[in-house]
């Protein structure tokens, strides 16, 4: 095996695994958003998570159309919705659920797309 070979296939599991994490974390935006309607009334809840996984999927929308390097930088900053608001949230609160959990799924996401965008820019 070559380098580059197991470059290109380290480059196409991240980003595979990239996409998988991001399309799950806009679903879960949007269930929670949906969840804390149905049980607090919060309106807050339905159009945040509503937002939020609107601008995941079409940072995802990007990438699969236009171009990873575009999808992912979109994504780098549609995560940081969350993750602020949560954040925020969580450091008054202190429960995890739902605050702490989205925001250590949005920072997981996050992640993931610093490194496939690190591996993108190599390649």
């Amino acid at each position: 095996m070559t380098v580059s070979y197991i470059t290109m296939s380290l480059l196409q599991t991240c980003t595979m695994i990239t996409e998988v994490v991001l399309a799950a974390t806009g679903l879960l935006m949007i269930v929670g958003g949906i969840i804390g309607f149905k049980k607090a009334g919060s309106k807050a809840s339905l159009i945040g998570g509503s937002a939020c996984a609107i601008l995941i999927f079409g940072s995802l929308a990007l990438a699969f159309l236009v171009n990873l390097s575009v999808g992912f930088g979109a994504a780098f900053v549609a995560l940081i919705v969350p993750e602020v608001i949560m954040g925020k949230r969580f450091a008054a609160t202190k429960k995890f659920m739902p605050a702490g959990m989205i925001l250590a799924i949005s920072i997981v996401a996050h992640v993931l797309v610093i490194v496939s965008f690190c591996l993108l820019a190599r390649s």
